[in-house]
């Protein structure tokens, strides 16, 4: 091979390191995951399905956690490159003019040219072992009388190995920082369960407060259109001189009175109103939000047992402190393994050949007879090995020039304090872990008895409204019939009126309660999610419905 040639394949050599393509992680285009306001404008009619997906779309508190996941999955990438193999190549092209003062040299002077090329790979395994396999070519050419070859070609292949006995070794060990990765991502997933759930649980309850909240004020316009029916009637009876000036005056009152509740309450269920929209990260000025869902009852038998079982198996909380601890535990795991001494078993074995062409250059240039530096090649071990690749024949012929070394490595810490501190707090965070988990199962079953306690409270309390609505109701009819026959003032249907309109707010607040208390008790069983079709980090916890 001439230098030309050589400069030649250094040029193609750097030219396919530059053109090699980018990896996928270097195209990743992370623009897919931005803050944008839910597309509602003018009246928007939303069941309460919607509402919650309009809400999960566009709450930036999401995006965030939802940032937090790929950034963990990034980091379950990056620990598993550490087990890619590496592969590389080299190429060397030079020239030296030597100097030298020697009777070895009568010439003072020769010159070497050498063009290397090399190729490699080299990895670790998952058995904390490392290995490397090295392939090297190199082509010299030389004036010096002391080289038999001119030009020479040698190639050498080496192996080694390295395998940790005791400590840093097996799978337990060498793969506890990938493990550890991906319970980050499995924690960033559950936290971001954590916050779907929380929030799913805020968008319910304020759907259901604006669901009271605007039949709550039509009732309080219903009673003030009966004021002013009152009103009305009262002013005729006055008229014909069956009443008094005090019961119009009363009938009036009553009619005002009512009117400023309506306009009061009003302002209270505009703000409502936008407590649910700020939820939904929806323009409060373009858009107005009506609730499609009636307050209803829904049967629900309780059992506090398959509760409690569900809410332990499923609670996003209790699922991200599991997954701290299993953290904790690989991390006690490794450092006790850091504690043991250090047995190394190293491993070497390498193979060499060489060819050329006999060297041409004069042993002594002022005595041609003394012959030519290579004139000695033909009775060596190099004799007929003129090609290139006649230095790689003995790699293949079973008489290859091969070396080895087996090294067996022992460190015997004499203290250990540090790996021994280590240990002790790993094992110190896995108990604090077992207690924090321990702690919030506990909080975990006294949520279930709560949301079980308040649902029950409810139904009751919608039983015992509705009995007090009729009752009321049939006042109402009694006292009117007496109002009109001069036997009751205006004062006295007034004052029905207002328990009536109590009364029917009451049996509101108790269907309120027990819509929210049933999303209570979904979300302390850790299925509401579910309940609302949301898959999170692709595993399905759903048939259908809304991924993260």
């Amino acid at each position: 091979m001439k230098k030309a040639d050589s400069l030649a394949f250094l040029a193609v050599f750097i030219s396919l390191l530059l053109s090699v393509p980018t990896t996928r992680a270097q195209e990743a285009d992370f623009g897919d995951i931005e803050l944008r306001r839910a597309p509602l404008v003018g009246e928007a009619r939303l069941s309460l399905q919607r509402t919650v997906e309009i809400a999960l779309e566009s709450n930036p508190d999401l995006v965030v956690e939802r940032l937090r996941i790929e950034q963990s999955r990034a980091g379950v990438e990056e620990e598993k490159g550490v087990y890619d193999p590496v592969f590389s190549m080299s190429g060397l092209a030079g020239r030296r003019d030597n100097v030298i003062a020697s009777r070895f040299f009568p010439t003072g002077e020769f010159t070497e040219e050498n063009f290397v090329y090399g190729a490699g790979l080299n990895g670790v395994t998952h058995l904390g072992s490392r290995y490397s396999l090295d392939l090297n070519y190199q082509r010299q050419i030389s004036t010096s009388n002391t080289q038999s070859l001119s030009p020479q070609y040698s190639a050498t292949l080496d192996l080694t190995y390295s395998q940790p006995l005791f400590r840093d070794f097996g799978t337990d060990v060498t793969l506890t920082q990938l493990r550890i990765a991906q319970r980050e991502q499995d924690i960033s997933e559950e936290n971001l369960a954590i916050g779907l759930t929380s929030l799913i649980f805020e968008v319910v309850e304020s759907y259901w407060n604006l669901v009271f909240a605007t039949e709550d004020l039509a009732v309080r316009r219903a009673s003030f259109e009966l004021a002013e029916a009152l009103l009305e009637q009262t002013e005729t009876l006055f008229e014909s001189g069956q009443l008094s000036e005090l019961d119009v005056l009363e009938a009036r009152a009553g009619v005002f009175e009512r009117r400023e509740d309506v306009i009061r309450f009003e302002n209270q269920v505009a703000g409502v109103e936008d407590l649910l929209k700020i939820l939904m990260y929806a323009d409060m000025a373009v858009v107005s939000v009506t609730p499609t869902e009636p307050l209803i009852v829904v049967p629900v038998d309780p059992n506090p047992q398959e509760s409690n079982d569900r809410a332990l198996g499923r609670r996003p909380e209790i699922l991200r402190l599991q997954t701290v601890l299993e953290q904790r535990q690989n991390e006690t795991i490794f450092a006790s393994n850091q504690v043991r001494p250090r047995i190394d078993l190293n491993l070497t074995y390498g193979m060499s050949g060489l060819s050329g062409r006999p060297n041409l250059t004069l042993v002594n240039p002022g005595n041609p007879l003394q012959g030519f530096a290579g004139s000695t090649v033909a009775g060596s071990v190099f004799a007929g090995l003129t090609r290139p690749l006649g230095a790689f024949n003995r790699f293949f012929s079973g008489d290859s020039f091969d070396n080895w070394s087996v090294e067996l490595r022992v460190e015997l810490p004499l203290r250990n304090r540090t790996a021994e501190a280590r240990l002790a707090n790993a094992g110190l965070r896995e108990k604090e872990s077992q207690v924090t988990l321990a702690t919030v199962e506990e909080q975990v079953v006294f949520e279930i008895r709560q949301a079980l306690r308040d649902l029950s409270t409810a139904t009751e309390s919608i039983d015992a409204s509705r009995e007090a609505v009729r009752y009321v109701e049939d006042q109402l009819v009694a006292t009117r019939t007496r109002f009109e026959a001069g036997l009751s003032t205006s004062y006295d249907v007034l004052r029905v009126l207002e328990t009536l309109a109590l009364s029917r707010r009451r049996e509101l607040q108790a269907l309120t309660d027990h819509n929210i208390a049933r999303a209570a008790l979904s979300l302390a069983e850790g299925r509401i999610l579910e309940d609302f079709n949301v898959e999170v980090g692709g595993a399905s916890r759903s048939n259908s419905g809304t991924s993260f």
